[in-house]
């Protein structure tokens, strides 16, 4: 079976990009425009990893990240946040995915190697952490 992806991004534009290149790559997508609804979604069904988007409508990227760290059943999961926001907001995200564990960053408008490479090691991380914790 496949990774399910969920990318949490309120644009559509980046939000169909992100699933074009994951579906063409063999992931599962499924899509929240807000971190409430993509709360929601995790707690229902969690993913294999989100993409998560900075800026988001209500809550931000960073606060559900936070609490998807605080809670027991979402702690290991592999998060990549993206950011197309100016210098600033892009050294706030690699220096949140640095010290938060299971958490890498992609900036929007790289390459989708780049978004795949990233997409990769959080899978690669969060198994590792899930069979490690197991048994």
């Amino acid at each position: 079976m496949s990774a399910m992806i969920l990318v949490v991004e309120d644009d559509p534009i980046p939000a169909a990009m992100f699933r074009a290149i994951l579906e063409q790559h063999g992931y599962g997508v499924q899509s929240a425009p807000d971190a409430e609804t993509a709360m929601d979604m995790v707690a229902l069904d969690p993913p294999s990893l989100l993409l998560l988007d900075l800026i988001l409508p209500g809550i931000d990227g960073i606060e559900l990240l936070h609490r998807l760290r605080e809670d027991p059943r979402t702690e290991d999961l592999g998060v990549v946040l993206t950011s197309g926001g100016g210098q600033g907001l892009r050294r706030a995200a690699q220096a949140e995915a640095a010290r938060t564990p299971q958490t890498w960053f992609v900036e929007k408008g790289a390459s989708s190697d780049a978004l795949l490479d990233a997409v990769a090691q959080a899978l690669r991380g969060a198994s590792r952490r899930n069979e490690a914790g197991a048994g």
